[in-house]
């Protein structure tokens, strides 16, 4: 519609300067006559960029009334629920513990409330398997659990600050001990977080288990239709979340205006002459979905292609894992070694500070 209008005035401009080109000037009622032909021009002109502006400003009300979709994305709670279905995936990373320790780790890139926050989440984590956390329970470090001791009772954000840049100056390292000990506490506890899982898995899945089956289990040897269930439901809420975004004016607004797309490429004569071209022999009927369903196998198989490096030693790595079945085990002896070593060296500090507490803590 837009290149319609404006090759209309172009052909039109052209035609106009093409009659003015002829016009007779040699005499003084031609002239006047000129003049009148270019005045009326102009007034018609002047008309024409009227209605061009009127239409302008039209479009652009109507696109600013384009509100934003705000389509969520309800895939996301399903896509965590896959790890509970992954045998590889341990509680650490189910639970997200091993992101929230790193964050703690990287405390220079980080606010610190940020990292109290993750902190105070971890504990959550630990007192939701059954494990209760307290002063005593971090002891690799007395400034650590100091800091953690203080943490679980003061909600003033200014006096937390305060007491942390306190204790860091005496102990840079605090933090540090903080997540080496939390490491500590969850592999002495690893059993109750494999059993929180599996409770876990018991109640997220169920629903999924068809009613006719009774005496759900996620153990169960036969064949069970839940994970056949649960696949489904994620592939049809896929399916729908794509055909919202598909469908989103706002998003396609967003994408033109950025220069992501081209307005030129959704021309419906280009579009129906692509199609056209690519599916002359064709016996579908709806041509559109067969375009959309090829765009989503090529998106899968771009997906799989930028990864299939890690796929392919993910595998090997699979296939070989009975060559590394002692290695986790001896590194775990190697850690508790070295920990319990960093536990007596801290009892001992510790003991010096309870003999003399304002010459060490000061606090």
């Amino acid at each position: 519609m837009v290149n319609s209008m404006l090759d209309d005035v172009k052909n039109k401009i052209e035609n106009d300067k093409e009659i003015l080109s002829v016009l007779p000037k040699n005499n003084l009622r031609n002239r006047k006559n000129y003049l009148e032909k270019v005045t009326s021009l102009i007034n018609e002109y002047q008309g024409i960029n009227d209605n061009v502006l009127a239409e302008i400003e039209k479009r652009y009300y109507s696109l600013c009334d384009i509100k934003d979709d705000n389509i969520g994305n309800n895939t996301t709670e399903l896509l965590n629920d896959f790890n509970y279905l992954n045998s590889l995936t341990s509680p650490m990373e189910i639970l997200n513990l091993d992101k929230m320790l790193d964050i703690i780790n990287s405390y220079e890139n980080e606010n610190l409330d940020i990292i109290n926050e993750n902190i105070l989440n971890i504990i959550k984590v630990f007192n939701d398997v059954g494990i209760v956390l307290n002063k005593e329970s971090f002891d690799f470090n007395v400034y650590a659990s100091e800091y953690i001791d203080f943490l679980l009772k003061e909600k003033d954000s200014n006096k937390i600050h305060e007491y942390f840049e306190k204790l860091y100056w005496k102990c840079p390292n605090i933090l540090k001990y903080l997540v080496v000990n939390f490491y500590d506490l969850y592999f002495k506890n690893n059993k109750k977080f494999i059993s929180y899982i599996e409770n876990q898995k018991l109640n997220k899945f169920s629903k999924y288990e068809d009613k006719k089956n009774s005496g759900f289990s996620i153990f169960r040897k036969k064949s069970s239709n839940y994970l056949d269930n649960f696949n489904k439901e994620y592939q049809k809420r896929i399916i729908d979340y794509d055909n919202l975004i598909s469908k989103s004016r706002k998003r396609y607004l967003d994408m033109f205006l950025n220069n992501e797309l081209d307005i030129k490429d959704y021309d419906k004569v280009k579009i129906d002459k692509m199609i056209n071209d690519y599916t002359e022999n064709s016996i579908v009927n709806d041509k559109k979905s067969l375009f959309v369903n090829l765009r989503n196998s090529l998106r899968e198989y771009q997906m799989i292609s930028k990864y299939h490096y890690i796929i392919d030693e993910c595998h090997e790595l699979y296939n070989n894992k009975n060559d590394y079945k002692s290695v986790l085990k001896n590194k775990l002896k190697d850690i508790d070694k070295i920990s319990n070593e960093i536990k007596k060296n801290n009892n001992k500090a510790k003991k010096i500070m309870d003999n003399d507490s304002n010459e060490f803590l000061n606090i």
